[in-house]
């Protein structure tokens, strides 16, 4: 064994020595010894290097032999590079090749049960392009259109930018899947909240359209300088033009420059002419002021003194060649300066009130998600109680038929009516207990992406009985945000959030089920999960249960 680890190493060595490399000899001699010794992170980097001729000569087949290692043993990230070789091979063969495709199908599909964002998103793109193949039976491609969607859906809802960009695009457009004009508006926001220059634009272009009936001025501007101030060069240029014309916002044309600027840096099409715009405009405002200037000087001048008859009238040393006078005497004037001064202090103003215009607007979108956030978890629980109380009337009919007393379902403070029936009583209303404060928090800090915070949040929250923190903190644990994975304890706070009424978390514990997300595949509680998730409400969930309930997935058939 020994002398077959030696034999592999002075092969590579050799091998390696044809190439020009950037790295030292003892660095390759280094990752050649810990990937021959079975270093699994060492076999994927030399994988990697082989396949794209990082500092080695190229060679595919040491490239997927290294990957394939690191990948057998349970690497996900040499999984997804071994899927998306065999994705670009199978790419660029001139006739199908389906051991290409059925390898890239193996490798990404293992990736995406390991949770790699990437990989879910490509293994549900190769779903939904296979179903729009004309050799695909109906049956196969309905189930192949269902998966892919759910995957889809499952890597935008948790979190990943550019499976909301793809889910959005196709929700507009009817793509591959049903087309829904609501949802795909809402995973456009969402990937714009996260900072996705192209949807910021899009939704400024969605919001501006004179045809559209929801269109909104303020939700077209505030995007639009989102999209600016985060580096999109057309939206700067189109920000600057707007701040230059005055519509919309008010005119500033020295806030206009710092967008005319990046626009230029991004070589916009149209910021030379933008440019051209903004200076003609300084020049006749520049004219403008000076014509200002000397007419309020004019007008504050004090009257002349007509001098004594004995007097020698000597010319004034203001007057310039042509008897004017010059227009440097002018501007040094004590009242033209205090003229200027209350000009740049009250442009200052304007632009303070501007920005704090904006930041209010941003507040205000801020808190209509929370609002809406908070009653849709209030219709879960609404719809749990009903159902609650539904079942418990049922029970209490055969307990009253058997001589036993009813069972109430108790109300839990949350539930009680917002207002009094009876005159109100003056008391010292206490803080929230129920952790309603800190998971407001958590979510404000993950979707700064500041996890460790977010979980610290959300574990105070679930310690005090709140649901949606007790469902967001499964999660967290099971995907190792903000700390080291804990799947058993997730999967326990998804359960407790599932029995608690969140429709959010069955949909959670189902999909981990039906795909095997750091549990093993269980095809009963993935349905009776998917069920549960139906029962309260959840379209998405639908989905999946009507594919398992056809005992055919489509992941299997390529």
């Amino acid at each position: 064994m020994l002398m077959k680890k030696t034999l592999i190493a002075l092969a590579l060595a050799a091998a390696i020595g044809v190439a020009s490399t950037t790295r030292s000899n003892s660095q390759l001699d280094e990752l050649i010894e810990r990937a021959t010794s079975g270093d699994i992170a060492a076999q994927r980097e030399l994988g990697q290097a082989y396949l794209q001729g990082t500092d080695v000569a190229r060679d595919d087949g040491q490239g997927v032999s290294w990957l394939t290692q690191a990948a057998d043993a349970k690497d996900t990230e040499a999984a997804y590079l071994l899927g998306d070789y065999y994705g670009r091979m199978a790419a660029s063969s001139p006739r199908p090749n389906l051991i290409l495709l059925q390898k890239q199908a193996q490798y990404l599909k293992t990736a995406a049960i390991a949770g790699h964002p990437k990989a879910t998103l490509d293994m549900a793109e190769l779903l939904l392009t296979r179903a729009s193949a004309e050799d695909v039976p109906e049956e196969k491609r309905a189930r192949a259109i269902a998966d892919g969607e759910l995957l889809l859906r499952h890597g935008a809802d948790n979190g990943y930018v550019p499976a909301m960009i793809d889910l959005a695009d196709r929700l507009e457009t009817g793509r591959g899947i049903k087309a829904n004009p609501e949802e795909s508006l809402s995973y456009r926001e969402r990937a714009a909240t996260k900072g996705d220059k192209p949807s910021q634009y899009r939704l400024y272009t969605f919001y501006s359209d004179q045809q559209n009936p929801r269109r909104s001025e303020t939700r077209a501007r505030l995007w639009l300088k989102r999209a600016a101030d985060a580096g999109h060069g057309q939206a700067s240029a189109d920000y600057a033009r707007m701040l230059m014309s005055g519509q919309g916002t008010p005119k500033n044309l020295d806030l206009a420059a710092k967008y005319v600027a990046a626009a230029e840096a991004a070589s916009v099409p149209d910021s030379v002419q933008l440019r051209k715009d903004l200076d003609a405009q300084r020049k006749v405002v520049d004219q403008r002021t000076a014509a200002e200037v000397l007419a309020t000087t004019d007008a504050l001048a004090p009257p002349s003194i007509p001098p004594k008859p004995d007097a020698i009238v000597r010319p004034p040393e203001t007057l310039n060649d042509s008897g004017t006078e010059s227009a440097d005497s002018l501007l040094t004037d004590p009242v033209v300066a205090q003229f200027s001064s209350q000009i740049q202090a009250l442009e200052e103003r304007l632009q303070a009130l501007g920005t704090h215009a904006e930041d209010l607007k941003a507040q205000v979108a801020e808190r209509d998600s929370r609002i809406a956030e908070l009653q849709r978890e209030r219709d879960a629980a609404l719809a749990w109680r009903a159902q609650s109380e539904s079942a418990i009337a049922k029970i209490n009919r055969v307990l009253v038929e058997s001589g036993m007393a009813p069972i109430k379902l108790r109300d839990p403070p949350k539930f009680q009516k917002p207002y009094q029936e009876k005159a109100p009583v003056l008391a010292v209303v206490p803080s929230p207990s129920n952790g309603a404060d800190d998971y407001a928090k958590g979510i404000v800090s993950m979707r700064a992406k500041r996890y460790e915070e977010a979980r610290t949040l959300f574990e105070r929250a679930s310690s005090r009985g709140h649901t949606g923190a007790a469902n967001n903190l499964g999660l967290m644990l099971v995907r190792g945000l903000g700390g080291p994975p804990a799947v058993d304890k997730g999967i326990a706070l998804l359960v407790k959030a599932a029995n608690a009424g969140s429709a959010s978390a069955a949909e959670s514990l189902a999909a981990m089920y039906d795909f095997g997300i750091g549990v093993e595949r269980d095809r009963n509680l993935a349905i009776e999960y998917y069920e549960l998730a139906v029962r309260r409400g959840s379209e998405k969930a639908k989905t999946g249960l009507a594919r398992l309930q056809s005992d055919s997935p489509a992941l299997s058939q390529l």
